[in-house]
């Protein structure tokens, strides 16, 4: 793997200290190479970045959480994958930041075509116990989807909840994957 050394002179001071960051991660993880999820982690670290600083800014400790499996040598199940990725992160003192693509041994696409997203995310409140969830979409609840009938024909739905979306989800309306709302709701989240 490059050193850190190498690079250092071709640099500037703030990315000097992210790549310095990204090497120790590698390291850590055992990889070989300087991967973008080292880079990431390195930007994490030292707080860069617009949503960072405000976050920051609030008083919320952020820290990326990243699920895609990038060069791992054996997959673990979908529990495990999230577990051992929130294994050391105290929730009481930081925000998580999560992909929501999450890569196990089953993968998750060959289950969930379509809201994986949505899966992925209720599984981490399952999983790490969460008093309430809150999934953010691409689009908020509304009477239909923009790209298909015109923006100017939607009307949003406001100030909805996740009974409501869960409710829709039963109809099987897209609300939110209907696997993902039931085991929230069999856990009482």
């Amino acid at each position: 793997m490059p050193e850190f050394e190498d690079y250092k002179n071709d640099l500037t001071p703030r990315s000097q200290q992210v790549l310095g960051l990204a090497c120790r991660e590698a390291k850590k993880l055992g990889s070989d190479a300087i991967e973008p999820e080292h880079i990431l982690l390195g930007i994490l670290k030292i707080g860069n970045g617009i949503a960072y600083s405000i976050l920051q800014r609030n008083g919320v400790n952020a820290r990326f959480v990243d699920l895609t499996g990038w060069k791992v040598d054996s997959l673990p199940t979908f529990d495990n994958a999230i577990l051992g990725a929130f294994k050391d992160i105290d929730l009481s003192q930081e925000m998580p930041i999560v992909t929501g693509y999450v890569k196990y041994d089953e993968g998750i696409m060959t289950h969930f075509d379509r809201g994986y997203s949505e899966i992925t995310f209720s599984k981490i409140a399952v999983l790490t116990k969460a008093r309430e969830p809150i999934i953010h979409k691409e689009y908020h609840l509304c009477t239909g989807d923009p790209k298909v009938i015109g923006t100017d024909k939607v009307k949003i739905i406001g100030h909805t909840n996740f009974d409501i979306a869960d409710q829709l989800s039963d109809l099987d309306m897209e609300a939110i994957h209907s696997k993902a709302s039931k085991e929230m709701e069999m856990c009482g989240i």
